[in-house]
């Protein structure tokens, strides 16, 4: 792949938050053989743990498998960073691993139904149980932030491992501006031990909630309004009450969001024919749960 053609990719794919993008992609990941991509999972918030896979974690699938084509890498790397909301201290282990099981679960089948067979799925409390892992850790500099340390360690541990060569994120900002509450602020930090590697930086998860819209795609807390990844959701009922409940022009927002999810999907897989866009949404939540 040529240069030219991946920013042209990044410039033109609306789930991707194309300024900081461009300036977070090395030269050296052009050309790279059986290079890997890696996405991590998050399943707490600052203090509250998932209730749910949200419908917005797909974008990072399909984004990655694109990229991964494009970039004709050999494999994605799908994390649950258990061990991260773990290092909080907040959460019983006994709640966090009953989130991650069912965490698992949503992703595994993602992963099958959609036959992405070049996706392999990590949890990052088994990853490090290796002594590999633990010299990685051991070796570097003391950061009072654990999950900061955590997140620089999953990066080197790959890049020996998997030969990683892009990290797939998101981020609240279209500038190159870093923010505490997503993932560049972690990867501003990652970037100093992991010079070589390369970041793309996707648009965040949306909810129907006005004072609330733009939040992480990885995780659903209690209290918002947004589309799920779970049987019975009813996607027309659910933007017909958001629709009615407040008069924003955002609102906009939010379906282009979802729409341009679905739009990947098709480009990657096929279209769904002269459909409107809950029931194309409601095919792929159906065809992601069987």
């Amino acid at each position: 792949m040529k240069k030219n053609n991946l920013k042209t990719l990044i410039q033109n794919e609306p789930l991707i938050e194309a300024e900081p993008t461009l300036t977070a992609i090395k030269p050296n990941l052009i050309n790279q053989k059986k290079g890997s991509i890696f996405f991590g999972v998050g399943i707490m918030s600052k203090d509250k743990l998932s209730k749910a896979v949200p419908f917005d974690i797909l974008a990072m699938f399909f984004t990655a498998e694109l990229l991964r084509r494009e970039l004709n890498f050999s494999e994605v790397i799908v994390l649950v960073a258990d061990s991260h909301a773990l290092s909080n201290n907040i959460f019983s282990r006994q709640k966090i691993e009953l989130v991650t099981t069912q965490t698992i679960q949503t992703l595994q089948k993602i992963i099958i139904n959609f036959k992405l067979l070049n996706f392999k799925l990590l949890v990052s409390s088994q990853i490090a149980k290796e002594q590999s892992f633990q010299e990685i850790v051991s070796k570097l500099p003391e950061i009072p932030n654990q999950y900061l340390t955590l997140e620089i360690a999953d990066c080197l541990f790959l890049q020996k491992q998997n030969n990683l060569r892009l990290k797939l994120g998101w981020t609240m900002r279209k500038d190159n501006e870093e923010m505490g509450n997503d993932e560049r602020f972690f990867d501003q930090k990652i970037k100093e031990l992991c010079p070589f590697l390369s970041f793309v930086h996707l648009k965040p998860g949306r909810t129907f909630d006005q004072n609330r819209q733009r939040v992480s795609p990885y995780l659903s807390i209690l209290g918002e309004t947004r589309l799920l990844l779970r049987s019975g959701e009813s996607i027309k009922d659910k933007i017909n009450l958001a629709s009615k409940s407040w008069n924003d022009p955002n609102f906009g927002g939010t379906l282009r969001h979802l729409a341009n999810i679905v739009r990947v999907f098709e480009k990657l897989f096929g279209s769904l024919g002269n459909k409107s866009l809950e029931e194309k949404i409601q095919m792929i939540i159906h065809k992601s749960l069987k």
